[in-house]
């Protein structure tokens, strides 16, 4: 029988509207809220009585909650570390606790859920605890993504995958991850024959799950920076990759251009259905052409070139 669990998210009343709009992202069918911020108000004007419980009125109105419920089998830790990457990154203070796994069991439970995926034509992403019998000479990325986000079960980093598959051309391309995660998209590049691979991430924690899961790999040229994004990067990209939310992807796009090279292209996910036509406008506003879609269960992922 398929078990249901409750992920629950403690953030500041001032930020639960962009938080609501991540949490759509992680499970775009839904959430519950618990706001008590307008409690007393709402009821008065109802009722034209006071019939709130003393409990509830001792509730602090700064704090709300966010419900999730996900079935264990649906990978609930997945949605938990793309939910604290994306908090990060946005500066919304959050405590996430998830009924019937203990915090202290998180990094264990991981197992549970992950396993070999193939992705796109070549690619197949293997756990360091499983194996993978490679009967079709593909590319085993393996990872221990620990609680980084990017294990390759969620479908923004598949597309992202799918998305620059066929765009790395062997000892030339220049590639550049922003919000590396577990180093998923950085390392699949440089497995595919990027010459030069960067990863920046604004989580130290990211930045040190990258450079375990690089050495898993046998890889040790991978730069990977802790930084806001792209404040610490000064090279020059021929592929730029961003699987993070359509807020900061549209505030970092006017950075991207001067270091893109010509022709260049900028590889996007994360971005939820009802975002698109933003990103997209602002795409074109600032120099990229967008050249082509990939789309699963509501998310979008878009590839844009420079435009000269």
């Amino acid at each position: 029988m398929n078990k249901w669990l409750d992920i629950s998210i403690e953030i500041k009343k001032k930020d639960l509207d962009k938080a609501c709009d991540i949490s759509h992202m992680a499970i775009p069918y839904g959430f519950q809220v618990e706001d008590y911020s307008d409690l007393e108000e709402v009821v008065l004007e109802m009722t034209k009585m006071n019939l709130i419980d003393t409990e509830l009125k001792m509730m602090d109105k700064t704090i709300c909650f966010i419900h999730i419920y996900i079935l264990e089998s649906q990978n609930p830790l997945e949605e938990i570390s793309f939910l604290k990457e994306r908090f990060l990154n946005e500066g919304i203070e959050n405590s996430i606790k998830i009924s019937n796994i203990c915090e202290q069991d998180w990094e264990n439970e991981w197992k549970k859920f992950y396993y070999p995926i193939e992705i796109g034509k070549n690619i197949v992403i293997c756990p360091s605890w499983e194996s993978y019998q490679n009967k079709n000479n593909k590319i085993i990325v393996t990872l221990d993504p620990g609680m980084a986000f990017g294990t390759g079960g969620h479908e923004t980093t598949r597309l992202c995958i799918e998305a620059f598959e066929g765009y790395i051309q062997r000892d030339k391309t220049r590639f550049l991850d922003i919000g590396t995660g577990s180093g998923i998209l950085a390392i699949t590049s440089k497995k595919l024959g990027a010459k030069d691979v960067f990863g920046v991430d604004i989580d130290q924690n990211s930045i040190k799950v990258s450079k375990e899961n690089a050495n898993i790999n046998n890889i040790d040229d991978i730069k990977f920076i802790k930084g806001n994004l792209i404040d610490n990067i000064n090279s020059l990209f021929d592929v730029i990759c961003a699987n993070i939310v359509a807020d900061i992807i549209i505030d970092i796009i006017p950075n991207l251009y001067e270091i893109l090279s010509e022709n260049g292209l900028f590889i996007c996910s994360g971005i939820i259905e009802n975002r698109k036509d933003d990103v997209v406008q602002f795409l074109k506003l600032n120099g990229f052409i967008p050249i082509s879609f990939l789309e699963e269960k509501g998310w979008v992922c878009i590839t844009s070139q420079k435009k000269i």
